[in-house]
């Protein structure tokens, strides 16, 4: 019996500190979803066609990242778990490195980057279909 009325209590202490941890479990999740950005882009080409040129590091080298960037990959394995290690040139002549690993590689319609970074860290869901 005693085992039980330990289990019971234990049991209530975590429901209770469950409870109590609740507000702020809520503003994180709020929070959350008040930072989600979502962008869409009509691209004037088949989809298979645009995860080409995504999965090629040469030409993905050429477009990726604001106008008038240029990026240099360091590490580019187009696969989960892969890494892709690179640096975006802005044209003022200032470098920005970045650091992600693929979560999701799924030709031709799906890539799932995660950025790391203490200042900029995010997820980037790429979803390609036909119109």
């Amino acid at each position: 019996p005693e085992y039980y009325e330990r289990d019971e209590v234990w049991c209530a202490e975590s429901l209770a500190r469950r409870a109590a941890l609740q507000p702020r479990i809520e503003a994180w999740q709020a929070e959350q979803a008040a930072s989600r950005l979502e962008h869409e882009k009509h691209i004037a080409a088949p989809r298979a066609a645009v995860f080409a040129a995504f999965a090629d590091p040469q030409r993905l080298a050429r477009w990726w990242g604001p106008d008038g960037f240029s990026s240099t990959f360091d590490a580019f394995e187009p696969r989960p778990g892969g890494r892709w290690i690179f640096t975006m040139h802005g044209p003022d002549g200032q470098d920005f490195a970045n650091a992600c690993v693929f979560l999701e590689w799924r030709a031709p319609e799906r890539v799932v980057i995660e950025h790391l970074g203490g200042m900029h860290h995010f997820v980037l869901t790429v979803r390609l279909h036909d119109e």
